[in-house]
């Protein structure tokens, strides 16, 4: 080899160095790029408070974290060590509330008498409704609540009528409708307008067990807009309000249109004296159906401090945009503690 071809080769080697380092920088910057976006947003979503588009990006925390922990991982191949380190210390602060749903919750002893609840937002448009009834009939719930019916369903769940004595149906075509189906002894079922947005609301009562208990079915409108925003907060605060002031067991149940690390959602539970089922079994996202990865959970099962969360999960798809809900519940069996504030009457 002579020293020309020498040279030659010398500076193809060179010039892929070059080429190479210049891809790996690309890739590399790209990766933080997307960490820095995911931080942006999660971060933004500490506004949520105070404007409805930061309330938005609050509810995709898992996401967040999932993005955030991948880059920084990531980014440590590229020796980039205070990206990668900025990236995944925000990725644990994402993923801590979501983690502690997770964290085991009050449970209850074995052998305790449960209720079972269905809750189902079914699509007014959805015209599949026998996965909806196989589906009821599998889970044989005591209460079940559906949301966004109109006539053309009403007439379709006439087959429910010989397992639920106790019954209120409100059909819309504005994808407000909604219907509470009960098999509990002596429950009374009415309407109820909750907030400004005189949307239909159901409030039923029993007793079971001996012991006086309400359930709020409600399907506040989704926050789109400012004024979604603002007229789903005002329904979440009327429904805290609500079970505030009731006596005994209170069960919040249906399509909130929100997630749990909303600021809004926080205020409904603090405020209505109110936990979460979904503690101890983790976020179990809802909607939307479609979509595994974009999933979030705004159907949710909110109950008084009475009560303990027996077992919670998500249901098959029902031909709907969001999943089902199943939760049984039992009388928590000894005095709960006081909530603050004080001991609800």
């Amino acid at each position: 080899m002579n020293a020309t071809e020498q040279a030659e080769r010398t500076s193809e080697t060179e010039s892929r160095r070059v080429a190479g380092g210049a891809l790996s920088a690309l890739v590399g910057g790209l990766i933080t790029l997307l960490g820095v976006g995911a931080a942006t947003l999660f971060l933004l979503g500490g506004l949520g408070r105070w404007w409805w588009v930061a309330e938005l990006c609050s509810h995709f925390r898992p996401h967040y974290a999932l993005v955030l922990g991948l880059t920084g991982a990531a980014l440590l191949f590229w020796r980039r060590w205070r990206s990668s380190a900025f990236l995944l210390l925000t990725g644990l602060i994402a993923a801590l509330p979501v983690l502690a749903l997770y964290r085991e919750g009050d449970g209850a002893p074995p052998g305790v008498p449960t209720v079972r609840l269905l809750s189902a937002n079914v699509l007014t448009s959805n015209r599949d409704t026998g996965r909806l009834l196989a589906q009821i009939k599998a889970e044989d719930p005591g209460l079940l609540v559906l949301l966004e019916i109109n006539e053309r369903w009403r007439s379709e769940l006439t087959s429910l009528e010989a397992t639920y004595p106790h019954r209120l149906l409100k059909p819309r075509e504005d994808n407000f409708g909604i219907a509470v189906f009960s098999r509990l002894p002596g429950t009374a079922l009415e309407l109820e307008q909750l907030g400004e947005t005189r949307l239909p609301s159901i409030v039923a009562t029993f007793e079971w067990q001996g012991e006086p208990m309400t359930l709020i079915a409600t399907h506040p409108l989704p926050p789109l807009g400012s004024s979604g925003a603002r007229r789903r907060n005002r329904q979440l605060e009327a429904i805290a309000e609500r079970a505030a002031a009731t006596a005994g067991a209170v069960i919040v149940i249906g399509d909130l249109n929100i997630t749990p690390w909303s600021p809004h959602f926080r205020d409904l539970l603090q405020q209505g004296e109110l936990r979460n089922s979904a503690q101890g079994h983790g976020p179990q996202p809802t909607w939307p159906a479609g979509s595994r990865l974009m999933r979030i959970p705004i159907d949710h099962c909110l109950h008084s401090a009475e009560l303990v969360t027996v077992d919670r999960r998500v249901g098959s798809d029902i031909g709907s945009d969001h999943l089902p809900i199943v939760v049984d519940l039992a009388l928590r069996g000894e005095p709960p503690p006081a909530a603050e504030g004080g001991p609800r009457q």
